[in-house]
């Protein structure tokens, strides 16, 4: 199958673009790697009239670096991120960018196109609901900021209007201190560069050995990236003595997936179990080796 008939335009600036997006009224979409949107276009799950192509637009292709942020443009690639030197002051996206797809993709496939998709299935965006990143948007009233905690709404719905844009998404880089900040992740995939059938990432802050905060994100185990209510098992507890059979039972009565295609309810469940407690055992571990140097 086809994409159904479409019109391209490749505007010469971001406020080209908006104005594209205001008068379409709900027809057009933002085009900018496409590995997703060709693919749903093609199934004609996807029909936009107009494609609203910005790959090309030199504002939204930088990665700046700030003292608190990692700020993505719109247009980089998941590989370029994945190459830059100073994604790994944002350990858990590092971990994660060599998980998605396989770098064909990644070359061209965009950061913040996989975010505005929020496929609950995908590796990004439970880092950024994870490690609270924020995106700028833009739209015809000008710019705001939305939070990734406040961004996906449903199945692959976010609240972010048709006559608006993401032109950037800020990873915080504030939580990468060593020796008090460790991170773990693991995910379960039919064969390298499939979606996950369940995944998980943890980020732990320690204090005197003292767990005091823990954040536990869930993938494919529900209608939105997740952050689940398990970590709250982990705070308080010496990281050396994690109770981790508790921690993997709550971890899964903290999600409720649904029975598809790939796998049952009750197995999604019991594997993002086996993934949560892996992320936590590689954070506990990490602190060991490195938290202790």
């Amino acid at each position: 199958m086809k994409p159904s008939p479409t019109h391209y335009i490749r505007p010469e600036t971001l406020d080209d673009a908006i104005q594209v997006l205001a008068d379409a009224d709900g027809g057009a979409t933002v085009l900018a790697g496409g590995q997703t949107l060709v693919a749903l276009m093609n199934l004609r799950l996807a029909q936009p009239s107009i494609l609203v192509d910005i790959s090309h637009l030199q504002d939204l292709a930088a990665i700046d670096v700030t003292d608190d942020a990692l700020r993505v443009g719109a247009a980089v690639t998941q590989a370029q991120l994945e190459d830059h030197a100073e994604t790994s002051t944002v350990p858990l996206l590092a971990d994660v960018l060599p998980h998605i797809a396989h770098r064909e993709i990644r070359n061209a496939g965009t950061v913040v196109g996989n975010l505005a998709h929020g496929d609950p299935a995908s590796e990004i965006p439970m880092v950024a609901v994870l490690v609270g990143a924020s995106f700028t948007v833009l739209g015809p009233s000008g710019e705001r900021s939305v939070a990734a905690s406040e961004m996906y709404t449903g199945y692959l719905e976010t609240s972010i209007s048709h006559n608006e844009l993401i032109t950037h998404v800020s990873f915080p880089r504030s939580r990468t201190r060593p020796g008090s900040t460790t991170w773990g992740f693991s995910e379960h995939a039919t064969r390298h560069g499939d979606y996950a059938i369940a995944g998980s990432g943890a980020v732990l802050d320690v204090e005197a050995g003292v767990i005091i905060t823990a954040d536990v994100g869930g993938i494919a185990v529900g209608t939105t990236p997740v952050r689940t209510s398990a970590g709250g098992l982990l705070v308080g507890q010496n990281i050396d003595w994690v109770d981790l059979a508790a921690f993997r039972n709550a971890a899964m009565d903290s999600v409720d997936p649904k029975d598809d295609v790939h796998a049952t309810a009750d197995y999604r469940r019991h594997l993002f179990g086996v993934a949560a407690q892996r992320a936590v055992e590689q954070a506990v571990e990490r602190h060991r080796t490195v938290g202790a140097a």
